[in-house]
């Protein structure tokens, strides 16, 4: 549990990294605005490792999976959502 909290943790820094660097590019001069929106693209990258990491890990440990898989019969609910209350509830 400890290490999905710390993925998840991750996880919402990068996304809001993202949103500031988002933010940040606007009224910026060219230049500067190509600098930020490659920025922008390697931690959409990182965002999408970083998920991945996060589904991988709920789905290989036995207690996890059991809960991730009923959280997932739910409609509506996604990985990310999942993660999040499994992160905040422990076992």
């Amino acid at each position: 549990i400890k290490q999905l909290k710390e993925w998840v943790n991750r996880l919402d820094a990068l996304i809001a990294n993202r949103l500031q660097e988002s933010n940040r590019i606007e009224g910026s001069n060219p230049e500067v605005a190509a600098d930020i929106q490659s920025h922008i693209e390697f931690i959409d990258k990182r965002i999408k490792i970083v998920q991945d990491l996060i589904t991988n890990h709920l789905k290989n440990y036995e207690d996890l999976k059991e809960n991730y898989e009923l959280l997932a019969s739910i409609p509506g609910i996604g990985d990310k959502t999942i993660a999040v209350i499994l992160a905040s509830l422990g076992n």
